[in-house]
């Protein structure tokens, strides 16, 4: 003799279930491997000391400041740049070195201005200027601009003179050789 269940209860007990479902899978927020964006998370990752090394060494290998850490047009740095400033003062403090500027379609007044920015800003933070100094350069310091590519790229481009003149060598340099 089998007796029916009610729609109330069969409505009672899947809504416990699915209850008991919910609260099985709460293990609570997980792990964060950055910050959120204002501040501290409050539960790092073991990983974070990981990210922070790359950081600064990916810093260290670059050296540089851009017109993008600063307000367009003006020598007011903005929050990123500010960022980046103070976490590079602090790696300067033990590593020294030389800070560039990379403004490439900048005025040469206003990168000088920036540059000067730069400088006083590594100073409030403690950076002695016999630490390091900063100059108007490509990032890391190697290589060219890219008006300076620009204009050697096409001082190395054939015309028809100096594929000619080049002709003229070999064919000179092969009749030489017999």
């Amino acid at each position: 003799m089998q007796t029916k269940m009610s729609t109330g209860r069969w409505a009672t007990i899947a809504s416990l279930f699915s209850a008991a479902l919910l609260l099985a899978g709460c293990e609570g927020p997980p792990e964060r491997l950055n910050a959120p964006p204002q501040g501290q998370s409050d539960q790092p990752s073991a990983l974070q000391d990981n990210y922070v090394r790359m950081v600064d060494n990916a810093l260290l290998n670059e050296r540089s400041m851009s017109p993008v850490h600063f307000v367009p047009g003006s020598v007011e740095l903005n929050a990123s740049g500010a960022r980046r400033l103070k976490r590079y003062a602090t790696l300067l403090k033990v590593y020294g070195g030389e800070l560039n500027y990379d403004g490439v379609d900048d005025p040469p007044a206003l990168a000088e201005q920036r540059v000067l920015q730069i400088r006083d800003f590594l100073t409030t933070e403690g950076v002695g200027p016999d630490q390091v100094t900063v100059a108007v350069a490509v990032a890391g310091g190697r290589g060219m601009r890219s008006g300076e590519a620009e204009a050697a790229r096409a001082g190395m481009t054939a015309t028809p003179q100096t594929v000619g003149t080049a002709h003229a060598r070999i064919v000179a340099g092969s009749e030489d050789q017999k």
